[in-house]
């Protein structure tokens, strides 16, 4: 299953990328997540991160593959439901050849709903043989 977890870039640069996600009891997350009471899990507030890095990358570099790494510290200070938009700022900390670093708010109703820290992306220039061997299969 896969997630559109970004609506609209509302801003980039070099070193930033600001991102909107407008959740919508359609979401398929709340057929299966409580369905009777309908929570964006916080690992869904890391796939945001994960899209708006790789919007970012794509923004200033050629189109590559992201490989999301891990994140040294989440945070959710609020719960999240439909209905609710979430804007994404995500920050650029270091670059090391193919290895990013970043950190991210999500915001709701400008109140902080999650901070993400050192979050951990390597990106390949090409496809994995894995992955061609997939694509030539759909």
């Amino acid at each position: 299953m896969s997630f559109k977890m970004v609506d609209k870039i509302c801003e980039v640069s070099y070193s930033s990328i600001k991102t909107i996600k407008l959740l919508s009891i359609a979401e398929p997350v709340y057929e299966i997540h409580f369905p009777f009471f309908p929570v964006l899990p916080a690992v869904l507030l890391l796939e945001n991160v994960k899209q708006s890095i790789d919007l970012f990358i794509r923004n200033n570099e050629e189109e590559k593959i992201c490989l999301f790494q891990g994140v040294k510290k989440l945070k959710v200070y609020k719960a999240l439901y439909p209905g609710d938009g979430i804007f994404t700022e995500v920050f650029l900390i270091s670059k090391a050849e193919d290895c990013y670093v970043f950190d991210a708010t999500i915001y709701h109703n400008e109140t902080i709903a999650a901070k993400l820290k050192e979050v951990k992306v390597v990106v390949e220039k090409e496809k994995t043989a894995w992955e061609k061997e997939l694509q030539s299969q759909v």
